[in-house]
């Protein structure tokens, strides 16, 4: 769409309905400043809620395949078994002790 040069009587006869608009519009803008304001409060308490954990902490993750289970008896050849806790155990499933 092309641009339009008002005439200086056209710009004259615009010009409340534009202030009226400016108005508005910076009334619009102060509400809108105030809800982000608010927002931002309510994330500080939130994040102010959370405790972080102490400074000294640790995690040791291992990994072992518990379907294999080979045992080994003194003086003998060692062997494949399957325990009883193993039963109930999915193959495709991980777990956590």
């Amino acid at each position: 769409m092309a641009k339009k040069r008002l005439s200086k009587a056209e710009g004259d006869k615009l010009m409340p309905f534009i202030q009226e608009f400016n108005a508005v519009a910076k009334v619009f803008l102060k509400l809108m400043n105030q809800r982000i304001d608010n927002r931002e409060k309510r994330i500080k308490v939130y994040l102010t809620d959370i405790s972080l954990p102490a400074s000294n902490y640790n995690i040791s993750i291992q990994t072992v395949d518990i379907y294999q289970t080979i045992v080994k008896k003194k003086g003998q050849l060692s062997t494949n078994q399957g325990m009883g806790w193993e039963k109930g155990l999915n193959r495709n499933k991980g777990y956590i002790i």
